[in-house]
């Protein structure tokens, strides 16, 4: 279980170093630059998300991204070191990612995974989520990726971008 130690909080441009660190950490591929996460930091449309420790290092990040054309968010990227696995890290990201979702406005969240990733999508699927699609050799590897999409039970609104 998380501790009350492992705060949630926005990512500030301090944060990339770390977080290209919780990348290199948590997936063998497929990774964002450092460009892509000063970008996402400094973006209007999207909230990079850490679960801090009590040492400050991300043990966790998620990636919301939105569209103001758009009702549907999309999580981009989450992250959970593997150090920290199995203490409700992940599921505390995933729910601020839908809060967030649901505060901006939109009525669907969408994220991809890999078909091979079993951990991921009984997390997604314990959150509500339900897989609707499916995308051949998708990551860099060639895996496939699994879709899925979680209703955030609000109509027709597009997402409110923020400034």
């Amino acid at each position: 279980m998380c501790s009350s130690k492992e705060a949630l909080r926005r990512a500030a441009p301090p944060d990339v170093r770390a977080l290209e660190d919780l990348e290199r950490r948590s997936f063998s591929g497929d990774r964002l630059s450092r460009r892509s996460w000063r970008r996402l930091i400094d973006s209007p449309s999207a909230i990079v998300t850490i679960a801090s420790g009590s040492q400050q290092q991300p043990l966790a990040a998620s990636v919301l991204l939105f569209r103001s054309t758009a009702s549907v968010a999309r999580l981009y990227s989450i992250a959970v070191d593997a150090a920290a696995r199995g203490r409700g890290l992940g599921q505390r990201v995933l729910q601020r990612c839908v809060d967030d979702a649901r505060a901006y406005g939109c009525d669907r969240l969408r994220l991809e995974t890999r078909a091979d990733n079993h951990a991921a999508q009984r997390l997604f699927r314990g959150l509500g989520f339900r897989e609707f699609a499916r995308k051949p050799s998708y990551y860099e590897d060639g895996q496939a990726a699994w879709r899925f999409e979680k209703s955030l039970l609000r109509a027709g609104s597009p997402c409110r971008i923020r400034t």
